[in-house]
């Protein structure tokens, strides 16, 4: 009867953040949608990982069971649980703290001196469409005061895009010399929310 109830939710979960994932590369959206998938995976986590066998008395009861040559498949499962309880934990902090701090922090603006932008084709093949194209635009910004940052930003098409951010940020760094401009972006994930060319 759960496992009814669950399915749904777990198709619906996984349908939002493959859509959100191919649609999100700016602005507040993305760190809310990071701030939901570190959530998301440290809640999955905590189910994964078995905490029962932490306990002293466990651990030695493993102990034996490891010693005597006994390991069987409950033991077996135990240690992917562990293994997938960590790796999602891992992910899910990589995600949230952050995420956690931008929304602490909130967003700064900086001039852009120079920028320079170039960009990388990966074409993949697969055997129901055939071969799907991938851009992946990076963006070398130094600052006023002298710092600099790359950010990269993934595209499906070469060139005009319906995201006015990333077209305002391809045509700035693409002329020669680079148009200057300011950018407004939270600073721990780097999650770019407005780019305005300064005249």
């Amino acid at each position: 009867m759960l496992g009814v109830v669950l399915s749904p939710v777990i198709i619906a979960l996984t349908a939002g953040f493959i859509i959100a994932e191919a649609v999100l590369q700016t602005g507040t959206g993305l760190l809310i949608y990071s701030l939901v998938k570190g959530g998301v995976a440290l809640a999955i986590a905590r189910v994964c990982f078995p905490f029962d066998l932490l306990y002293r008395d466990e651990i030695k009861r493993i102990w034996k069971i490891i010693r005597a040559g006994a390991v069987n498949m409950q033991m077996g499962m135990f240690a992917v649980n562990a293994a997938l309880g960590i790796a999602l934990g891992v992910y899910g902090f990589y995600n949230l703290v952050p995420s956690a701090l931008d929304v602490v922090a909130g967003m700064r603006t900086q001039t852009v001196t120079s920028c320079t932008y170039s960009v990388d084709q990966v074409t993949r093949r697969s055997a129901r469409h055939g071969t799907t194209t991938t851009y992946y635009n990076h963006y070398a910004m130094v600052f006023e005061d002298g710092s600099s940052h790359t950010t990269t930003l993934k595209t499906v098409t070469r060139g005009s895009t319906d995201n006015r951010l990333i077209d305002s940020l391809t045509s700035a760094c693409a002329q020669r010399p680079s148009r200057k401009m300011t950018i407004t972006y939270y600073p721990f994930s780097w999650i770019l929310t407005d780019v305005r060319l300064v005249d």
